[in-house]
């Protein structure tokens, strides 16, 4: 199986619907970045996620990475976006196991508590919240 720290992840295919981002939290392809162990180990490997940040924005982007139920949950995506091209934003996003349309759903909202998002620029808040 794919490990998230290596190039393969561009082959597995990210969901596009929140039925798809719910089947792959319920199974157990290690594909994706589903905990910020991952993150790390995928920050660590060949194919750098964040291509081109400054180290501030690397630490900034891992310090708001929160994980639940085997996936991503929330991040502040603002400083990255700035320093990525759209097709690094959106292969950044495909690692995590979101397609872009998927993004777009969940973007510009923060985890404000357990199981709730709230408005808020340039954060990401997905169902598993």
């Amino acid at each position: 199986m794919a490990h998230p720290d290596n190039s393969d992840h561009t082959m597995r295919k990210p969901a596009q619907t929140e039925r798809e981002w719910w089947a792959i939290l319920k199974s157990d392809d290690k594909g994706f970045i589903r905990s910020i162990e991952d993150w790390q180990s995928a920050l660590r490997g060949k194919d750098h996620p964040l291509p081109g940040c400054d180290q501030k924005t690397v630490e900034e982007f891992t310090r708001n990475l929160r994980f639940d139920h085997g996936g991503l949950a929330h991040a502040n995506y603002g400083a990255v976006a700035e320093q990525l091209s759209y097709r690094q934003f959106s292969d950044l996003w495909s690692r995590f196991g979101l397609g872009m349309g998927l993004f777009e759903d969940h973007s510009d909202m923060k985890c404000a508590s357990k199981g709730t998002c709230s408005y808020s620029h340039s954060d990401i808040c997905t169902s598993n919240c």
